[in-house]
């Protein structure tokens, strides 16, 4: 009867659990690359939408307050400005307004920071509201527009460009907002 291991049996038990030992630790950096690597898509992406989702809701005012007229009175590459109605808490009768927005990007270090400004007037030119916001989108190019499609739709589009770990990546929105011809 033979008790205990001999060298060799000793050595190829060692080798076996190092071999294992280095799969698991390849498998677990290669899991750490890609887990930060989507996180960072994760967060830009999340950033983008809660971005895109304040201007839609602010878009999605735009009620004529004449019938059968377009609300879009002008629109380019970074504003628009267009009729919307106002009810007031004290009044139950619709108020017929403009609104205008307006959004400016600046490059900041290591990001985007874009700058919204929305001022909301009433048709004799008073300032009923003046709000302005800020965003910052970790990326290195960044480019938002406004088009208008056919005055049936107002497409908000954001491209976010980033490298990570020196291979570029790109993230895509185009969100559309119906334009409301009564």
């Amino acid at each position: 009867m033979k008790r205990g291991f001999t060298l060799i049996e000793v050595m190829v038990a060692m080798a076996l659990a190092l071999l294992l030992i280095v799969v698991i630790l390849i498998s677990t950096v290669t899991i750490n690359k890609v887990s930060v690597k989507l996180y960072k898509k994760y967060e830009i992406s999340l950033k983008s939408k809660i971005f895109l989702n304040k201007i839609t809701k602010d878009l999605n005012k735009n009620n004529p307050p004449f019938s059968g007229k377009n609300p879009i009175i002008s629109l380019n590459s970074n504003s628009i400005e267009f009729y919307s109605v106002r009810i007031a808490s004290s009044n139950s009768n619709p108020e017929p307004t403009i609104v205008n927005i307006i959004v400016n990007s600046s490059n900041v270090n290591n990001g985007v920071s874009y700058v919204v400004d929305k001022k909301e007037y009433s048709l004799n030119g008073s300032v009923l509201e003046d709000r302005r916001y800020t965003f910052f989108i970790e990326s290195q190019a960044s480019k938002f527009e406004f088009y208008n499609l056919q005055n049936v739709v107002i497409r908000i589009y954001l491209k976010n460009q980033f490298n990570f770990r020196n291979q570029k990546h790109e993230i895509y929105y185009k969100v559309d907002v119906p334009v409301n011809i009564q």
